[in-house]
């Protein structure tokens, strides 16, 4: 017998701007321009050409910019073939202790 998937939630753009325009007693026009604005300050300081950039926003969790080595054999799960991935920036998120703790508590399998 299969188990059921729980289809995911997924919020976008707009599900926040109109969440938080009603908090902050703002339009909707008018949230959409500051949020863009972040979002777009955010946007342009992890992709500056350089490794280290750190953003921490409290509350929420702290974005790095890493450096990732190459990888001479890695392998393409879909097609199997060996490939060559070349030493690139990426971004790791940390979560805020906040945050892990409200989400481990949710988590936790009552016996």
């Amino acid at each position: 017998m299969k188990e059921s998937k729980k289809k995911t939630l997924t919020y976008k753009k707009n599900d926040i701007v109109r969440r938080s325009a009603g908090s902050i007693n703002l339009t909707q026009k008018e949230t959409k321009i500051a949020f863009d604005s972040i979002i777009e300050t955010i946007y342009s300081m992890l992709t500056e050409k350089r490794v280290g950039s750190r953003i921490e926003i409290r509350n929420l969790g702290v974005f790095t910019v890493k450096h990732a080595k190459q990888k001479p054999k890695a392998r393409n799960p879909k097609t199997n073939k060996i490939i060559f991935v070349p030493e690139h920036r990426k971004i790791h998120f940390k979560p805020s202790k906040r945050i892990k703790e409200i989400l481990s508590k949710e988590w936790k399998v009552k016996k």
